[in-house]
């Protein structure tokens, strides 16, 4: 079918998701900032988990929103391509719509993916630091600014060179993930 060149080019052309811009553990942070400081020491004392303040639910959403910003303008520009070519080619209709819902559920399920891994990685480091806990923990009553040193405290735990490294993971899950997406889509549009 005449389509098939035309997403080739598109695909070839978003071949990788392009660099996240931000950092996992912004979010986080920015909800730190918004919580009363008594559910930032109640988060801080179960290590990190409390219903108002997850550090895990955070981490994972944080994940999630710069993989959407990220990506999110080519998948819309996938939909766009798909109705526009719908239009011009009536007798590839169903088969766009078809790459269209594949891409649109593979893309929701990246999500999903990157938001558990993130969640799954910092997991594991913020529950193997008990001295990050206690310090932490210990900024409580010693007066006013407990926030902005608890958050000073963050900031610096999430700079070391092994959660840095944490963020170029999730990176390159992501680039995987995002491979195997296009070749899902690619495989529709490439049969005879």
């Amino acid at each position: 079918m005449r389509i098939g060149c035309g997403f080739l080019d598109w695909l070839r052309a978003h071949r990788s998701p392009g660099p996240l811009d931000g950092l996992v553990h912004d979010m986080l942070l920015e909800q730190m900032g918004r919580v009363h400081a008594s559910a930032v020491n109640a988060s801080i004392r179960r290590d990190g988990e409390w219903p108002s303040l997850s550090y895990t639910h955070e981490l994972g959403r944080g994940a999630r929103k710069l993989v959407e910003v990220s990506m999110g303008g080519s998948v819309a520009a996938f939909r766009t391509v798909c109705e526009l070519l719908s239009n011009s080619l009536p007798e590839a209709r169903e088969l766009l719509i078809q790459g269209e819902r594949l891409m649109t559920s593979t893309y929701t399920e990246l999500l999903h993916t990157v938001e558990e891994s993130a969640r799954g990685l910092y997991r594991g480091q913020l529950s193997g630091d008990r001295q990050f806990w206690i310090d932490s923990a210990n900024e409580w009553g010693k007066g006013s600014g407990y926030l902005d040193r608890v958050l000073d405290r963050n900031r610096a735990w999430f700079q070391e060179p092994s959660r840095r490294a944490l963020q170029a993971d999730l990176e390159s899950l992501l680039d995987r993930e995002w491979a195997a997406l296009l070749h899902r889509v690619q495989a529709i549009f490439e049969q005879p």
